[in-house]
């Protein structure tokens, strides 16, 4: 059970998302410009030593692999679901010139998604860090492992659907 739920909407919605959880025993708050701002306020906010962070753009959070995560988190400063990406051709990093940067092996590659689990204090730790020294992540646990902290990938064979592109809108149309 979760000692506290904290949801960060745009400025303009937080009294609308506080009607519509009103039964629940969360709270909404204004979030930040991007998740990584978001997230902070959010930290703000609580102070269990155990964080689960969800992001609205992704759906049905299955039960089994959150009580999963929370029983794997041990020692580690985070716990993250991924799955293995299938690519075909080879890959590479590309610089605003055009220039090859880097090649990326395809064989190690994943993708990250929601719900994950942090040490609190590995949370807190990364954004001083990250505001010290103007990181930005498009993932926390990015945040978290740049801090120097242990952030284990836990790859998941569940289905997920996650809203990034408009054309998700039609596979969430079709559930």
């Amino acid at each position: 059970m979760a000692g506290r739920i904290v949801v960060g909407l745009p400025t303009g919605q937080v009294d609308e998302g506080q009607a519509l959880l009103g039964g629940l025993n969360a709270h909404c708050i204004a979030g930040g410009a991007s998740k990584q701002e978001t997230v902070a306020l959010l930290l703000d906010q609580v102070s269990e030593p155990l964080i689960i962070v969800h992001d609205v753009s992704e759906f049905m959070a299955d039960p089994d692999l959150l009580a999963r995560l929370l029983a794997l988190i041990g020692e580690d400063d985070a716990v993250v679901p991924v799955e293995r990406l299938r690519v075909r051709g080879s890959l590479a990093t590309i610089d605003a010139d055009g220039w090859m940067e880097s090649r990326v092996d395809r064989e190690r590659l994943v993708s990250s998604y929601c719900p994950q689990v942090y040490r609190r204090e590995a949370l807190v730790q990364a954004f001083i860090q990250a505001q010290r020294d103007g990181w930005h992540e498009t993932g926390i646990y990015a945040l978290v492992h740049r801090a120097g902290g242990k952030v284990c990938l836990v790859e998941d064979g569940g289905e997920h659907l996650k809203l990034t592109y408009p054309e998700d809108l039609a596979v969430l149309e079709n559930t």
